[in-house]
C-alpha cells in the first residue's frame, strides 16, 4: 500500500493526470467548437436590431420580449458594439468563462492536488459544460456568476462580501429568471451573517436595483415582466413528465461525475456527511437542490438538451462535495488519494468517449430521455443548421424576383426563429416566441399571413394541416429531405402569393392591430 500511495503522490503522476485532463478537454473543444444553438440567433437578431432600429426588438415595430436572459442580451450588445460580430465573440467569451470558472474552483483546493484535479474533472470535462460553452446562450455566464457567488459567500464574513454576494445574486437572476431559486439561499445566508441592519438594507438595494430596473422596463416597454418562453414552454407536473425529468436528473448526476464522487465520499469515510461541514455549505447545497426540484417540471423541455438547465450549477455542486471531502479528511489518507487519482484517471477518457458519442450519435449524450437523442452534434450542424441557411438563401433569391418585393415588408412564417430571421433582418417573422400574445393559442399557425412559410413533414404533422388545408394557395420554392432524430423528414418552403393581412398587435398584451389588414412597416 505504501508503494502504491508513493506512486500516486509522485509529481510524475500529478503531471500525467493533469495532461489527461487537458487532453480530454481539448478533445471536447475540438468536437464542439463549431456548435451553436439555433436559438442563439434569436438573441443575435435582437442585438443587431439595437443598432439597426435603436431598440432591443425582434421584429421592427413590435415590442415582444422573447429573451430568456436580459444579462446575456446586454453583454452581447456591448460586445457587438466593439466587434460588430456576435457568433465568434460569444464562442470565445464562453470558452474563456468556462476555463476561468474551472480554474477558480480548482484554485480553492490548490493545497491538495487531488482535490484540485478532481475539481477540474467535475467542472471542465463534462460534455454539457463544453458544448454549452460554445452554444451561444447564457449558460457559461450563469455558471461563472453562480461560482463567484458561492466563493464570495465562503470568504471571511465582511460587509463588502455581503454586498458582493447580493449584487452577484441580482446578476444571476438577470442571467436567467429561474436562477433565483439557486441564489436566494446564498443571499439569505449572506444577509443573516451581516450584523448591521443598515448594511443589510444597503446590500438588498445593491442586489435588487438592476433586476427591478429591468422588470420595470420589461413591464412598461414589452407589456410583461416574463419572456414569451414562459408561456410557450411552461413548467408542468404531470406524473409522466416528472418521472422523465427525474430520470434525466439522475443521468446528469451520473455523467458529470457528481454521483460517483458522492458515493466515493461515503465509501472513503462514512462520517463525511455527518461531520460538521460548516454552516455556509448548506445554502449552496440548498440552492442546487432547489434547482433540481424545479428541474422536475421542465428539465426536458425543448432546447434543454444535454442538461442545459443544470450545467450552470455543476461548479456549485462540485464545491459542496469537494468541501465535504476536504473537511472530513484528516491525517494520512492513502486510500483517499488513490481513489481520487483513479477517479481522475477514469474521468478523462470517460468524458472524452461521452463527448464523441454526443458528437456522433446523440445531442443528449447517453441520457435515456430527452429530445434529440438520435442525432449527434455533427449531423445537427451539417444537416439541420445548413438546411436553415439554405432556406434563408432560397427565400431571399425567390423574393428578389417577385413583383411583391417592391412593396411592403417580407413576411415569413417559421418553426425556427433563429437562423432564417437572422439572415433576413428586413423580414417580419411569425414564430411561436415572437408571435405569442395573451389570449391567443400557444402555437397559432400564421402561414396564411406570410409571404413564405417553412414546414417540416411529418415532424409537425401532415402537410395539409401545416398549410391550413389550403395547399393549392402555395407555391413550393425549396425542398430537402434527410434523417432528423431517427426519422426521414422533408423540409419545404412555400410562397404565398396572396397573404392575409397582418393579424397581431405590437405587444404581448395587444392581440390585434387597429385594423386586421394593418400592414407591417
Amino acid at each position: 500500500m505504501n508503494r502504491s500511495n508513493a506512486l500516486v503522490r509522485s509529481s510524475a503522476t500529478t503531471i500525467l493526470l493533469a495532461a489527461l485532463l487537458l487532453a480530454s478537454f481539448a478533445w471536447s473543444v475540438a468536437l464542439f467548437g463549431g456548435f451553436v444553438a439555433e436559438d442563439a440567433y434569436i438573441l443575435y437578431r435582437y442585438v443587431e436590431n439595437v443598432f439597426r432600429h435603436g431598440a432591443l426588438i425582434y421584429n421592427p415595430g413590435d415590442r415582444i420580449n422573447a429573451l430568456t436572459s436580459p444579462l446575456h442580451a446586454g453583454v452581447t450588445t456591448v460586445l457587438y458594439a466593439v466587434t460588430r460580430e456576435c457568433l465568434w465573440t460569444g464562442k470565445i467569451a464562453g470558452l474563456l468563462l468556462t476555463c476561468a470558472t474551472s480554474a477558480a474552483v480548482a484554485w480553492r483546493y490548490r493545497s491538495d492536488r487531488f482535490l484540485a484535479l478532481t475539481a477540474l474533472a467535475l467542472v471542465a470535462l463534462p460534455s454539457s459544460t463544453v458544448l454549452w460553452a460554445f452554444g451561444g446562450l447564457e449558460t457559461p455566464w450563469l455558471m461563472m456568476i453562480s461560482t463567484l457567488t458561492a466563493l464570495a459567500l465562503w470568504r471571511r464574513a465582511s460587509t463588502c462580501g455581503t454586498y458582493v454576494v447580493l449584487f452577484l445574486s441580482g446578476l444571476g437572476f438577470l442571467a436567467r429568471y429561474d436562477a433565483a431559486l439557486f441564489f436566494a439561499p446564498l443571499a439569505a445566508a449572506a444577509l443573516l451573517r451581516e450584523p448591521s441592519w443598515r448594511h443589510r438594507l444597503g446590500a438588498i438595494a445593491a442586489g435588487s436595483s438592476l433586476p427591478l430596473a429591468w422588470l420595470a422596463i420589461a413591464w412598461t416597454y414589452y407589456g410583461d415582466i416574463l419572456p414569451t418562453s414562459y408561456y410557450i414552454k411552461p413548467p408542468g407536473l404531470s406524473l409522466g413528465r416528472v418521472l422523465d425529468n427525474a430520470e434525466y436528473i439522475g443521468a446528469w448526476l451520473g455523467f458529470t461525475g457528481l454521483l460517483p464522487i458522492a458515493i466515493l465520499a461515503i465509501a472513503l469515510r462514512p462520517s463525511t456527511f455527518t461531520a460538521r461541514p460548516g454552516a455556509l455549505i448548506w445554502p449552496l447545497a440548498l440552492g442546487v437542490t432547489l434547482e433540481l426540484a424545479y428541474g422536475l417540471s421542465m428539465a426536458t423541455t425543448h432546447m434543454m438538451f444535454l442538461f442545459r438547465s443544470f450545467t450552470p450549477y455543476v461548479p456549485a455542486a462540485a464545491l459542496v462535495l469537494l468541501e465535504l471531502l476536504r473537511r472530513a479528511r484528516s491525517g494520512p489518507r492513502p486510500r483517499a488519494d488513490v481513489a481520487l487519482a483513479a477517479f481522475v484517471a477514469l474521468a478523462a477518457p470517460g468524458h472524452a468517449a461521452h463527448a464523441w458519442y454526443t458528437w456522433d450519435r446523440s445531442l443528449n449524450g447517453l441520457s435515456p430521455v430527452g429530445e434529440l437523442r438520435r442525432i449527434g452534434v455533427r449531423d445537427w450542424m451539417d444537416d439541420f443548421m445548413v438546411s436553415l441557411w439554405d432556406q434563408a438563401a432560397a427565400i431571399r433569391t425567390d423574393w428578389a424576383r417577385r413583383p411583391a418585393a417592391s412593396g411592403g415588408a417580407l413576411r415569413i412564417g417559421t418553426y425556427a426563429g433563429g437562423i432564417v430571421p437572422y439572415e433576413l433582418p428586413e423580414a417580419y417573422v411569425y414564430e411561436a416566441l415572437a408571435s405569442f400574445r395573451h389570449g391567443e393559442p400557444q402555437y397559432r399557425n400564421f402561414n396564411l399571413h406570410a409571404d413564405y412559410c417553412m414546414v417540416i413533414t411529418p415532424f409537425f404533422g401532415p402537410l395539409e394541416s401545416q398549410l391550413q388545408d389550403q395547399p393549392d394557395r402555395f407555391e413550393q420554392v425549396f425542398e430537402r429531405s434527410f434523417v432528423l432524430d431517427g426519422q426521414m423528414q422533408s423540409f419545404r418552403v412555400y410562397y404565398n402569393p396572396r397573404p392575409d393581412g397582418h393579424p397581431l398587435g405590437n405587444r404581448i398584451d395587444r392581440r390585434q392591430p387597429l385594423s386586421a389588414a394593418t400592414p407591417v412597416e
